[in-house]
């Protein structure tokens, strides 16, 4: 196997992704398939295509689906499947390696499970946060300006240390309890 690149990092699928996204893809396509097949013929071909909708929302979750992290000069590009979203970096001061971080968050607007958690959320210890994220257990909080993203590379240890040495950032940038809010 290959090495990558020392900016670029992965972003494995967690036990609970993987549950959440195979259970609701189960769910919705047999939704789907039921409802087209039981469907009485006297309703009309409309009701049959009723039933198409769940596959909308499966086709629809997939695209956000992530498969990587890229670091790139003042930019941190979250690679889709198909597309990617770019975080800027600038005014980044602070990288926090937290397994824990994601724990005992409310999801505002976004995804909270099928195929990744994206979008926004809110917790306690973070307050609100944009979270592109695959494995809760790999979180890392990135603290730019006034905003609050979290990210889960495949080796959150890692990804810490290159921000630490292309941003200089300071060097005890590794937890793994949640950060306290700033007041």
């Amino acid at each position: 196997m290959a090495a990558q690149p020392e900016n670029t990092f992965g972003a494995p699928w967690g036990p609970v992704l993987t549950a959440i996204s195979a259970f609701a893809t189960l769910l919705l396509i047999s939704s789907a398939v039921f409802g087209t097949l039981c469907a009485p013929a006297e309703v009309g071909p409309w009701f049959g295509s009723f039933f198409t909708l769940p596959l909308l929302f499966v086709s629809g979750a997939i695209p956000f689906t992530i498969r990587g992290y890229e670091l790139q000069p003042n930019t941190l590009v979250i690679k889709r499947l198909g597309w990617q979203t770019q975080v800027p970096l600038t005014g980044l001061h602070a990288a926090t390696a937290d397994s824990t971080a994601m724990k005992r968050s409310m999801r505002l607007f976004g995804n909270g499970g099928m195929y990744s958690f994206t979008g926004l959320f809110r917790n306690k210890a973070l307050g609100n946060y944009r979270a592109y994220a695959m494995e809760t257990s790999h979180a890392v909080v990135l603290k730019i300006n006034t905003r609050t993203v979290v990210i889960t590379p495949d080796d959150p240890p890692a990804f810490v240390a290159r921000l630490q040495h292309l941003y200089g950032l300071a060097n005890s940038a590794t937890s793994t309890s949640p950060q306290q809010p700033e007041n």
